[in-house]
């Protein structure tokens, strides 16, 4: 059996050192898993559950790396949407328009919360779990579900409800109304009751805005007009509205994070929709953080938790998926230690060069 000589390994064991470290940066900042064909992810928690509706308009539970198709519950839950899920794995959701459910994916029990009217749309949960939405009698309003009942909380005085109201862990509630006509919409934040504490979030020059999320410090992102063009995504914090500008045309923001990671679509030239995350004041396109070649064009970002984990919809090799994105860990600089196991081997090197033409 052949041994290495001393010089040889020195050497190879300098440069496995050193290739190896310096090799080690990934030039993707996400991994990306295809949750399947048809698929559309709603909502995603901070344990990584995602809830949303499947290609036969069934309730899905993605857990632990397995998707579930929930069924329709006897006929119960048929072309369902409007789907929020909050940390303790609460699901809020809306089948046929018409009535609203809580599933809870720790005991499989399903509630019906009783709604008599013509219809509703709920679309989010907290960890209380406090439920927002919106129904139709004669006009679209908002409401709160909690503890079994459904409180109308009106339109922050205006005609009628345009957009679902979202809430948050801080008990605050966003969304957006407008007038009869709908050619002036607004958007506010206030009290979970709709009537204190109410800001007007305001608009980037135009007559319209969008509320589309919001975080538990009251951060709110959405859409909004300005003087001229197509609608911005933007992000309301402490008390103003600041354009996040686009990487194209029209954009929107439809989600934040407590971290202040923001995600939505842009519109390219030809009006085709791309995801995007914005986060350190600059917007990037979210198919080009993923490994070159991947196959994928993601479309929609719809939702991403506090552990930045991104949940959409998209094309894969033309077909459309959804998609769980996950943040690589960012890459280490080189370490000292590393760099002093390459240079210290390759220093006993010299060394011995040294001793040996002394001797």
């Amino acid at each position: 059996m052949r041994t290495l000589s001393f010089r040889a390994f020195v050497v190879a064991s300098a440069l496995i050192a050193l290739v190896a470290v310096t090799t080690s940066p990934v030039n993707a900042a996400y991994t990306i898993i295809d949750l399947g064909a048809g698929i559309t992810p709603s909502s995603i928690n901070n344990a990584g559950q995602i809830a949303g509706y499947n290609g036969t308009g069934n309730l899905f539970l993605y857990d632990n790396g397995t998707l579930r198709n929930l069924g329709d519950f006897g006929g119960v839950l048929t072309n369902v949407y409007g789907i929020s899920i909050n940390n303790n794995g609460l699901i809020a959701v809306t089948a046929n328009s018409k009535k609203g459910y809580v599933y809870d994916s720790r005991t499989g029990n399903l509630q019906d919360m009783g709604f008599t009217g013509t219809s509703m749309n709920t679309y989010s949960i907290n960890d209380a779990g406090q439920i927002a939405g919106s129904y139709f009698n004669t006009q679209m309003r908002n409401f709160i579900y909690q503890n079994g009942v459904m409180t109308d909380i009106g339109n922050w005085g205006q005609a009628r409800a345009y957009s679902y109201p979202l809430l948050n862990n801080a008990g605050k509630i966003a969304g957006t109304g407008s007038n009869a006509s709908g050619d002036i919409v607004k958007s506010y934040i206030s009290d979970i009751d709709g009537k204190t504490n109410v800001s007007i979030l305001g608009d980037l020059g135009g007559s319209r805005s969008y509320v589309r999320g919001m975080n538990d410090l009251g951060d709110v992102v959405g859409q909004s007009s300005p003087i001229s063009g197509s609608d911005h995504a933007f992000l309301y914090t402490a008390g103003s509205m600041k354009d996040l500008g686009s990487l194209g045309g029209l954009s929107s923001a439809y989600d934040i994070n407590n971290k202040g990671q923001i995600i939505g679509f842009y519109e390219d030239a030809n009006r085709v929709r791309h995801s995007f995350i914005y986060e350190n004041g600059a917007m990037s396109d979210l198919t080009s953080l993923l490994p070159a070649g991947s196959g994928w064009d993601l479309s929609y970002a719809m939702a991403l938790n506090d552990q930045g984990q991104i949940i959409g919809y998209g094309k894969l090799n033309g077909v459309t998926h959804g998609y769980l994105l996950s943040p690589v860990t960012a890459p280490v600089p080189i370490p000292a230690a590393a760099w002093l196991l390459g240079s210290g081997l390759i220093g006993l090197l010299g060394a011995r060069r040294r001793m040996r033409k002394e001797a």
